[in-house]
C-alpha cells in the first residue's frame, strides 16, 4: 500500500510537473510575446517620431466658393456655408451631388456625407468644372458650385552638380533652388538612401531631427516625418545645403507640393575626395607699385584664404577670403594686387581677379602704409578654412613668395606723331595700337602728339585710375629770354592710355595729347620749340635724399606744308601714273589732290602720307596725248596747306630724265656740306648720253656724260666747306634739267634759317614755269649738239656761264 501510494504519488508528482511546466512554457510566452509587443511598440512609437506640427502643412483640403480656383491635386470640399453660383448658400437635400465638366455633362456622382462634399481633383484634367446639387422634394431648389481647376510647376535644382563630403569645408556647401509659379508653395524633399536625420543634417546645421527640436531654431523647415524620411521646406526659395559627413554617391532628390500633384527632382553627387588650394607658381615677381598676378588653383572647392606676408617679418600682411561663384568652377583663377595703394584705405581696392563671378574680399590688413608696398620678399600663404577670429590661415595647403622689385622710376621720353582725325579716337591702348603710329620730335601744328615715358612702371596707380603725385610729368616752352619758364601738367592737354582688351599696360606711360588750339602757344606764331619733362625729387618714395630724376625731351611744332616733288612736273601718260610729293603732316593722314586739264579730264585721288612723309597719287592718264599740260594740286584737309604746279604728260616709252638734289642751307664754318645728286631715268626706254655737270663755289666739281636704262638711277654725293663766313653757290645739270642752291656757312651758334635745303629749280615757286619754257627742247631726252658747240665738253651752256661767272668774282676779290 504504501509502496503504491509512494508509486501513485510519483506519477501525481509527474503530472503535477508536466502541469507546472506547461504553465510556465505558457507564462514564458506571454512574457516574450509582451516583451516582443513592447519591442514592437516602443519600434513603432520611434518610427513615427515627427518633429513640428502637422497643421503648419499644407492639408490639400480648400473648402470653396463658386468661382473660385483649385490646384490639382487638392481636395475641394462644398459646405452648407458655400456661396453657390446664385449667390445663395448651398442646401443639400438628398445624398449625392453631381459633377459635371464646363459643358453641363454628367462625370460622376458625389456623396454628401457629414453635410458637405469632397471633390478629389488628382485625376481630374485642368478645366472648368460644376457641382450641380439637384434638391428634390417641397424645396424644389437647385444650387451650383462653378470651380476651375488648374495646375503649377515646382523645380528644384542644386547649384553645384558635385560636392565633397569633407565636414568643415566650403566644398561640401551648396544650396537648393526652388521654385514655383504659384507663391503659398510648401515642398515634400526625400531622396533614396537619406534619412530624416540625414536630410536635417544636409539642411539645418543640426545633426538630427530630435536635436534640431531640442534646439527649436528659426528654420525653413516645417515638419519632420521621421516615418516616410522626408521634411517639409516652406517657400520657393534657395536653401543652404551642407553635405559634410553624408555618405559619398550620387543621389535623387524627389520635391513635390505637399499639397497638389506639381513634383521635381535634383539630382547631386557627393564625393569623398580631398579638398586643396595651391600656387600655380612658387614665385611671383613683381615692380613696386605695379599689380602681382597670382594663379591658383582650387580642388574640390570654391572657397580659398590667402594671406599675404606677416606682420612680424615684413611689417605688413593682407589676409582675404577668395569666393569662386561659378556653375562649373575655374581651373585656374588669376588674382590681381595692387601693390600700389595695398594698406593705404579700401583694401577690397587692392584685390580683384580676372574671372567673372570670383569674389575676393578682405578679412584682415596690418600694417599701415602710407605709401606703395616696400620692395622686398613677402611670404604667400594660400589655405581652405580660417581661424576664428579671421586673422590667420588655418588650414593651410599651399605656399609661395611674392618678390616686390624696387622702383627706380622713368628712364626716357619719346615722342609719337598720330594723324590729326585718329587723335580724338584715342581711349586706350588697343586704339593706340591700331593707329598709325611715328616716332619724331617735328611735329605739324593740329597732329597729335604721342608722349611715351618709358619705365613709369606703377601700374597699380594706373589701375586706379590715378599718375604717381611723386613724378612731375610737364610741357613748356623753350627757354626764353627775360621770361620765367611756365611748365604745364601734360594730363591739361589729354589723358594717358590705360590697357585695353588686347593690349596691356607694359610699363611705358603713352600721354596722348592735343596741343592746337589750347593757350600752350600761338597758331600764328609757329616754328615753337617745346621741352617735355619727367622729373622727381628726394620726396618721392623711390628716391634717396639728395637723389633726383630730371629727363627732358625737345620738340618742334610747325606749319602744315604740302608739296609736290620735282619729278611731279612731268607725267607718264598711262593708267596707273604715280606722282609723290613730300608733308611735314603725320603719316596716315589721307591728303586730296587733283589733277586738272580744261576740257581733257580732271582726277581727284586721295593720298595716304607714308612713314618717310612721302605721299603718292595715282592717276589714269593712259587715254591721254603727250605733252598735254595739267593743273596738279595736293591739300590738306585739315588746314589751308596747298601746293600747286603745272604739269605736263610725256611718252611713257621714250626716255624722262630727271633730276633731284639736295644739300643744307646752312652748315658751321669749317665743317662739311654735303650736296646729293640724283639723276634718273623714269621713261620706258634707255635713254642717250646724259650730260652731267656739277659746279660747287664757282669750281667745277664734276663733269660726266652717263646713260640710263629705264627705271634706272644714277647718284653721286659731293663734300665741301669754307674756312670763313659767307655762301657757296652750286648748281647741277643733267641734261635739259638744272637745280641750283645756296649754303651759308655761319659761325657755330648764329641764327637759324628755314630748316631744308635750298634747293629746287629755277623759279620753282612759279607753278611749273620752268617746264614751260623748256618743253620746246626736252623732245628726246637731251640735244646733244649745244652743248658741245659751246666749246666746253660736258656742260651746258648756263654750267659754262656759272663757271666762268664764279672765275670772275675770285680774281674781283683777289684784286681787291
Amino acid at each position: 500500500m504504501a509502496a503504491w501510494s509512494h508509486n501513485e504519488h510519483n506519477n501525481m508528482t509527474k503530472e503535477t510537473t508536466f502541469s507546472e511546466k506547461g504553465r510556465a512554457l505558457f507564462l514564458t510566452a506571454m512574457m516574450v510575446l509582451s516583451v516582443v509587443a513592447m519591442t514592437a511598440s516602443f519600434a513603432g512609437a520611434a518610427a513615427a517620431y515627427n518633429v513640428g506640427d502637422s497643421s503648419d502643412v499644407n492639408s490639400g483640403e480648400m473648402e470653396i466658393n463658386s468661382g473660385d480656383a483649385v490646384w490639382q491635386g487638392q481636395t475641394a470640399i462644398i459646405t452648407e456655408s458655400s456661396q453657390s453660383a446664385e449667390s445663395d448658400s448651398v442646401v443639400f437635400n438628398d445624398s449625392t451631388v453631381e459633377l459635371e465638366d464646363d459643358d453641363g455633362d454628367w462625370l460622376r456622382d458625389l456623396d454628401v456625407e457629414d453635410g458637405q462634399v469632397e471633390v478629389d481633383t488628382d485625376n481630374l484634367e485642368t478645366g472648368t468644372y460644376n457641382v450641380t446639387v439637384n434638391n428634390d422634394g417641397s424645396s424644389s431648389v437647385d444650387y451650383r458650385v462653378e470651380f476651375d481647376l488648374r495646375t503649377h510647376g515646382v523645380t528644384g535644382e542644386f547649384d553645384d552638380a558635385t560636392v565633397t563630403n569633407v565636414a568643415n569645408s566650403s566644398s561640401s556647401n551648396t544650396s537648393l533652388e526652388i521654385d514655383s509659379d504659384r507663391g503659398d508653395l510648401q515642398t515634400n524633399v526625400s531622396a533614396s538612401g537619406l534619412d530624416a536625420d540625414d536630410l536635417v543634417s544636409i539642411f539645418t546645421q543640426y545633426d538630427s531631427a530630435s536635436e534640431l527640436e531640442d534646439a527649436n531654431p528659426d528654420n525653413s523647415i516645417v515638419y519632420i516625418d521621421t516615418d516616410d524620411d522626408e521634411i517639409v521646406l516652406d517657400g520657393r526659395d534657395e536653401f543652404t545645403a551642407d553635405f559634410g559627413g553624408i555618405d559619398a554617391g550620387d543621389y535623387e532628390f524627389s520635391i513635390d507640393a505637399s499639397d497638389t500633384t506639381a513634383e521635381d527632382t535634383a539630382n547631386i553627387t557627393v564625393t569623398d575626395e580631398e579638398i586643396s588650394a595651391e600656387f600655380v607658381n612658387s614665385d611671383v615677381n613683381v615692380g613696386q607699385g605695379d599689380l602681382a598676378e597670382i594663379p591658383i588653383e582650387l580642388e574640390n572647392t570654391n572657397d580659398a584664404y590667402l594671406k599675404v606676408g606677416d606682420v612680424d617679418n615684413s611689417g605688413f600682411e593682407s589676409l582675404v577670403h577668395i569666393e569662386d561663384n561659378s556653375d562649373d568652377g575655374y581651373d585656374q583663377i588669376t588674382l590681381n594686387y595692387n601693390t600700389f595703394i595695398t594698406g593705404q584705405g579700401d583694401e577690397g581696392e587692392a584685390w580683384s581677379a580676372e574671372e567673372e563671378d570670383v569674389e575676393v574680399t578682405p578679412l584682415n590688413v596690418e600694417g599701415n602704409l602710407s605709401e606703395p608696398l616696400a620692395g622686398t620678399e613677402y611670404e604667400l600663404s594660400l589655405g581652405t578654412d580660417v581661424n576664428s577670429d579671421e586673422d590667420d590661415i588655418q588650414s593651410e595647403t599651399g605656399t609661395a613668395f611674392l618678390n616686390v622689385q624696387d622702383y627706380e622710376g622713368p628712364s626716357d621720353i619719346t615722342t609719337y606723331t598720330v594723324p590729326e582725325d585718329d587723335l580724338g579716337s584715342l581711349n586706350d591702348l588697343d586704339d593706340l595700337n591700331e593707329t598709325v603710329v611715328t616716332e619724331t620730335n617735328e611735329f605739324a601744328h593740329q597732329d597729335g602728339v604721342i608722349v611715351a615715358i618709358e619705365g613709369y612702371g606703377l601700374s597699380g596707380a594706373l589701375d586706379d585710375g590715378e599718375l604717381a603725385d611723386s613724378i612731375s610729368l610737364q610741357i613748356e616752352e623753350e627757354d626764353i629770354p627775360n621770361q620765367e619758364p611756365n611748365p604745364r601738367d601734360l594730363s591739361e592737354y589729354g589723358e594717358f592710355l590705360n590697357s585695353g582688351e588686347d593690349n596691356e599696360y607694359n610699363g611705358t606711360l603713352y600721354f596722348a595729347l592735343d596741343l592746337a588750339g589750347t593757350d600752350l602757344y600761338d597758331e600764328d606764331d609757329l616754328s615753337t620749340g617745346f621741352d617735355v619733362t619727367a622729373q622727381a625729387n628726394d620726396s618721392a618714395f623711390f628716391l634717396e635724399e639728395d637723389e633726383e630724376i630730371d629727363l627732358e625731351h625737345t620738340i618742334s611744332i610747325d606749319e602744315r606744308s604740302v608739296e609736290w616733288d620735282d619729278s611731279a612736273e612731268s607725267a607718264p601718260a598711262v593708267d596707273g601714273a604715280e606722282l609723290t610729293g613730300e608733308t611735314n603732316v603725320a603719316p596716315g593722314t589721307e591728303l586730296r589732290t587733283q589733277a586738272r586739264s580744261v576740257g581733257n579730264f580732271t582726277h581727284s585721288p586721295d593720298a595716304v602720307v607714308e612713314e618717310d612723309g612721302t605721299f603718292t597719287a595715282t592717276y589714269d592718264f593712259g587715254d591721254y596725248e603727250p605733252e598735254t599740260e595739267f593743273t596738279l594740286r595736293v591739300m590738306d584737309p585739315a588746314s589751308d596747306a596747298e601746293h600747286e604746279i603745272t604739269s605736263e604728260l610725256y611718252d611713257a616709252e621714250l626716255p624722262n630724265i630727271e633730276l633731284d638734289t639736295d644739300a643744307p642751307s646752312e652748315v658751321t664754318v669749317g665743317e662739311d656740306a654735303t650736296l646729293d645728286v640724283t639723276v634718273s631715268n623714269t621713261g620706258g626706254s634707255a635713254s642717250d648720253e646724259i650730260e652731267v655737270g656739277v659746279v660747287i663755289g664757282g669750281e667745277n666739281t664734276l663733269n660726266e656724260n652717263i646713260t640710263l636704262d629705264a627705271g634706272e638711277e644714277w647718284s653721286n654725293s659731293f663734300d665741301f666747306t669754307s674756312e670763313e663766313t659767307g655762301d657757296v653757290e652750286w648748281s647741277v645739270v643733267a641734261g635739259d634739267n638744272e637745280e641750283t642752291g645756296t649754303t651759308s656757312f655761319v659761325e657755330d651758334g648764329g641764327n637759324e634759317s628755314d630748316s631744308g635745303s635750298d634747293t629746287g629749280s629755277d623759279d620753282e615757286s612759279d607753278s611749273g614755269s620752268d617746264s614751260g619754257s623748256d618743253s620746246g627742247s626736252d623732245d628726246s631726252g637731251g640735244d646733244d649738239s649745244d652743248g658741245d658747240d659751246d666749246g666746253t665738253p660736258g656742260f651746258g651752256v648756263a654750267v659754262a656761264l656759272a663757271a666762268l661767272l664764279g672765275a670772275a668774282m675770285l680774281a674781283l676779290r683777289k684784286q681787291n
